[in-house]
């Protein structure tokens, strides 16, 4: 007497994936997706890096600074430039509804 039987998905993996892939693609293709990005992403990263372009400049997230590249601690005193002083606003003419 047989008290324990291989399942038949672990006899014939292959032939099991086909039925799968076949009569039921709504689950085994997003699997498949899923399973296969993390190997991607892991192998894929470092030969872009390599081959392609390497990883982007981060965005600057303050305005630069001289004093900045000394101590990140000492506060910068330059400020802003400055806007233009607006000059006092015309008066438009030959726009009204007379």
């Amino acid at each position: 007497m047989v008290l324990f039987t291989r399942p038949r998905f672990v006899e014939e993996p292959i032939r099991t994936l086909r039925f799968y892939a076949r009569t039921r693609p709504q689950y085994f293709w997003p699997l498949v997706i899923a399973f296969g990005s993390v190997p991607f992403a892991v192998v894929y990263t470092p030969l872009r890096r390599h081959f392609l372009y390497p990883d982007h400049v981060p965005i600057p997230l303050e305005y630069p600074c001289k004093l900045y590249q000394v101590s990140p601690l000492i506060l910068c005193s330059e400020s802003l430039p400055s806007l233009p002083v607006p000059k006092e606003r015309l008066e438009l003419t030959g726009y009204d509804d007379e």
